[in-house]
């Protein structure tokens, strides 16, 4: 039964908890089976306000994760409101297979092709949407770019925000330091 694993359960009752303005993280990796499940998920559509009660996060390692990832979810009809990329290196204890890519070569990526990404995604949800319930939307919903990890200082922080445009940034103590 697809719909009895432990993930589906709990992204079921994530789903119909009470929680408003909050999310679900994917952590890296698609999950196909979770994110088929999304797509019967109402609690994920845009509400009449034209944002989201529930919205979806995915962590990312790279770009080329975003696109193929946002638009398996686009062609749901389910809008990705955040991409955070999470650095190779003493994030969560994560180990990204990145090929020794770098987290600065790949926030540029994101910096270069933000638009192309959020255009692209908008068309494949706009149709899919349109399909689904027939709503039809002008103007993409919210997409956000954030980083985690591998962030030590201040003065990092600061230039991530300022020419890699990130939204948001998460870090913390370095990998197993504690």
């Amino acid at each position: 039964l697809e719909d009895c694993s432990d993930a589906v359960a709990a992204l079921r009752g994530y789903a119909k908890s009470n929680l408003t303005n909050s999310s679900v993280i994917f952590s890296a990796g698609m999950n196909p089976r979770l994110y088929n499940y999304l797509e019967s998920c109402k609690e994920f559509d845009v509400n009449e306000d034209g944002g989201f009660t529930k919205k979806v996060i995915i962590k990312v390692s790279d770009y080329r994760s975003a696109l193929i990832q946002g638009k398996y979810l686009a062609k749901k009809g389910i809008w990705v409101s955040e991409f955070r990329i999470e650095s190779g290196l003493n994030c969560g204890g994560h180990a990204f297979a990145t090929e020794g890519h770098l987290l600065g070569p790949i926030l540029e990526e994101f910096k270069s092709n933000k638009l192309e990404l959020t255009d692209t995604l908008f068309e494949i949800y706009n149709a899919a949407v349109q399909k689904k319930n027939g709503q039809k939307f002008i103007y993409p919903p919210a997409m956000q770019i954030t980083v985690q990890g591998g962030i030590g200082t201040y003065e990092e922080d600061d230039f991530l925000h300022r020419y890699y445009n990130v939204e948001s940034t998460g870090w913390g103590t370095p990998f197993l330091l504690v």
